[in-house]
């Protein structure tokens, strides 16, 4: 990632789905901003547009598919650790000894 503070904040924003109208600022086309937004775009190989509105929409767009990839990744790895578990269960792993022919354990003695 970038080592500009404003790019960190929006990854973290992003991240976080909690883009705010305070960090979009940060990459509008104003004075001031310059060094924000080619630092944005060195690090996710985009230009932003020329203006504000248009630069708020794309933010947006870029966080939200973050978003979405992070959501997507996050399933991937639930169901992969629901299927280890699964065959943990099925492998009989747990499952408890095979009581022994004439046992004398009854049910609620322990």
């Amino acid at each position: 990632m970038s080592d500009n503070p404003a790019v960190r904040q929006f990854a973290q924003m992003a991240a976080s789905d909690s883009l705010t109208g305070k960090t979009i600022g940060l990459f509008t086309p104003e004075a001031g901003n310059e060094a924000n937004r080619a630092a944005f775009e060195e690090a996710y190989g985009v230009q932003l547009p020329g203006t504000a509105a248009a630069t708020r929409r794309m933010l947006r767009s870029i966080a939200a598919q973050q978003q979405a990839a992070q959501n997507q990744e996050t399933r991937a790895a639930d169901s992969s650790s629901d299927r280890a578990l699964a065959r943990q269960d099925l492998s009989g792993a747990d499952a408890p000894a095979p009581l022994e022919r004439g046992s004398h354990w009854h049910v609620g003695q322990l």
